[in-house]
């Protein structure tokens, strides 16, 4: 998948990768890195996604449109969109442990304060 990202989006998903072989998902940062490739996928995808325009001149079309275009997805935007979609995934089943490592951290605050 990274052979159809840009350069710098790929460098940047290369160190993600690194860090989350390295068991480095609670780290700070990996939530931002996760936003930013979540991003630039969603452009790369953007780029390569077309409109196929169809006509109808039939007779028995009394609409005001004679075309439509449905969006298509070329195979590298495919590609790239199932990759979107697990790293969508996985910012938010991490944003959620995010959370819950912060709330468990704020009483402990509370208590030290007190």
């Amino acid at each position: 998948m990274l052979d159809l990202v840009a350069p710098k989006p790929k460098q940047e998903a290369k160190k993600l990768a690194a860090l989350l072989r390295a068991r480095k998902i609670f780290d700070k940062g990996i939530l931002g890195m996760l936003r930013e490739l979540v991003g630039a996928l969603d452009a790369e995808i953007a780029e390569c996604t077309y409109v196929e325009t169809r006509y109808n001149h039939s007779l028995e079309n009394v609409s005001d449109y004679k075309t439509w275009g449905p969006e298509r997805l070329t195979p590298e935007a495919e590609r790239l969109s199932n990759a979107l979609a697990v790293l969508i995934e996985l910012y938010a089943t991490l944003s959620a442990v995010h959370d819950i490592l912060r709330a468990e951290k704020a009483p402990e605050g509370l208590r030290s304060s007190a």
